[in-house]
């Protein structure tokens, strides 16, 4: 941990919140919001979905503008009432977003090129000092890779320094890191740990958006709580237990993150047949032949590093690629890989894992997002026409099973929802109907403790509704405790496989997955 100076230091705050407040309508999402961020400290704020995290951060960003009453100070000096974000740039403050933002098909040197202009001779682009400037740039984030390698051809982790990298070649005083590790893998986030590391020692301040607690112990400096819009607490990470932050955060007695032990698998479902049978599956991304199989109410998780095939495993078994060889059966019968509506009608169900592009559509309301695919509990028709009645009622029953809230209004905007109560709607239109067979990719990345809780339970209870669960997770804590079997794959196969789920923890997952990134690349 750094030295953070203490409030009597005659040195300002790097940033300073004073009694920020913002409503929309009658509804109050930031009540009176104050907390300072000392130069060179990493400052973690935390919250559930809904806690107005991201509502704070937009005021600080100029895109929502704060009501009355209250100020935010950039080393002491106060942004204009309602500035916009090019005066916020100007104050010296850049953001990394969750989604970065990268143009993948491009090099690295184009890409922060793209954001800080081009260096230039005789008024042309200038390639050899372009590049030149941005290897001094990575340096400065600790990268080991060459400013022309191309975004798509880089790691997850590695993206998220080049994001990082495009961010501080204007030299901000302030940078706003919003959830970037979110789909990271453990070992993966200690590389990006020590660049952060590194990096604040030049007296840059970083706020640090996440919910996974298992990273602030050696990273952050302190936390500020949000909850309901209100500052629940500031405070040294060291001085706070993990239990402390769960109460804060949730506001009720503590839950862990995996609120209960992963179900056994009876003895019966064990010596059943199998459910699901992938034989032998290759596709384009993933040359090496790969072969499974999954019985009724048995989770089996898969993870590895990014890149590794998990995503591309998943993407095929929703039926979003096609296979260029081997087969998939479900109860003996031939699945049709590579069509979702043909999955779909053998009671495949998905939870995809970006559920901002693939598991909503925004703009239309909780009914139109549950009904497409739900037909054994709504989209009723007589005689052709639809029976909105009867759908509404579906709808408020659903979301009540699934923790879905506010569930007021069938109509009401799925964008309005916050991120776990969207990711709890995902849920409900994949597990309502009991699925023979459930395709979970990262199904809790972006999702705060308590709605992480709720979801672990309907993913539970679907299994030992008969489900075949495939849980697909970058976060290796999740999958070791919320699998009965694991697979680790990297460079596109399977490398090991563990069967005794109660011997089983993250460290041996992480420790595969680096072993069998070490023969890949060997």
């Amino acid at each position: 941990m750094i030295a953070v100076p203490t409030p009597s230091s005659r040195v300002a705050p790097a940033l300073s919140f004073v009694n920020v407040t913002k409503s929309f309508g009658p509804a109050k999402v930031l009540r009176g919001v104050s907390f300072d961020v000392e130069p060179g400290e990493i400052h973690g704020l935390l919250g559930t979905n809904g806690a107005g995290k991201s509502t704070l951060i937009k005021i600080l960003a100029g895109i929502y503008q704060q009501d009355a009453g209250g100020h935010i100070a950039v080393h002491g000096d106060e942004l204009a009432a309602g500035h916009d974000p090019a005066a916020a740039q100007a104050a010296g403050i850049a953001f990394v977003h969750q989604d970065l933002g990268l143009v993948e098909d491009l090099s690295v040197a184009d890409n922060v090129g793209l954001h800080i202009g081009f260096e230039k001779r005789f008024g042309l682009i200038n390639s050899r000092d372009t590049a030149a400037t941005v290897a001094r740039v990575l340096e400065k984030v600790g990268a080991g890779f060459a400013p022309d390698r191309l975004v798509n051809s880089l790691s997850r982790d590695e993206q998220v320094l080049v994001a990082l990298a495009r961010a501080l070649a204007l030299d901000p005083k302030i940078v706003v890191l919003d959830e970037v590790s979110a789909s990271l893998p453990g070992p993966e986030m200690q590389r990006l740990a020590t660049s952060l590391r590194a990096m604040r020692r030049t007296g840059v301040a970083f706020i640090y958006v996440t919910h996974r607690l298992d990273e602030l112990e050696n990273l952050v400096d302190r936390v500020t709580v949000l909850r309901d819009g209100v500052r629940v607490v500031t405070s040294p990470v060291a001085e706070l237990s993990h239990a402390e932050l769960v109460r804060y955060i949730v506001g009720t007695e503590p839950i862990t993150a995996h609120p209960q032990p992963l179900p056994r698998l009876a003895d019966a479902a064990a010596a059943e047949s199998p459910h699901l049978v992938v034989q032998e599956l290759m596709t384009a991304t993933l040359p090496q032949p790969i072969s499974f199989e999954v019985r009724a109410g048995e989770v089996l998780g898969v993870c590895g590093l990014v890149g590794s095939g998990t995503r591309e495993l998943a993407q095929v078994l929703a039926g979003n690629e096609q296979p260029t060889g081997g087969s998939a059966t479900l109860k003996g019968a031939p699945l049709r890989l590579g069509r979702p509506e043909s999955l779909a009608r053998s009671r495949v169900a998905v939870v995809p894992g970006d559920r901002q592009r693939e598991g909503m559509i925004t703009g239309l309301g909780i009914r139109e997002n549950l009904l497409p695919t739900r037909r054994d509990f709504g989209a009723w028709t007589r005689l052709g026409f639809r029976m909105p009645r009867q759908e509404t009622r579906a709808v408020r029953e659903v979301a009540e099973v699934f923790a879905v809230v506010p569930r007021d209004r069938a109509d009401r905007d799925v964008s309005e929802l916050s991120g776990g109560n969207q990711q709890k709607l995902v849920f409900a239109r994949a597990l309502a109907d009991r699925p023979d067979v459930a395709v979970l990719e990262d199904p809790t990345a972006g999702v705060d403790v308590g709605s992480r809780a709720v979801l672990y339970r309907l993913m539970h209870e679907s299994a030992q509704a008969g489900t075949a669960v495939v849980l697909v997770s970058t976060d290796f804590e999740e999958v070791a405790a919320q699998s009965h079997r694991v697979l680790v794959m990297s460079h596109g196969r399977v490398v090991a496989e563990f069967s005794d789920a109660e011997q089983l923890n993250a460290d041996m997952l992480a420790e595969a997955s680096y072993a069998g990134a070490h023969v890949g690349s060997a």
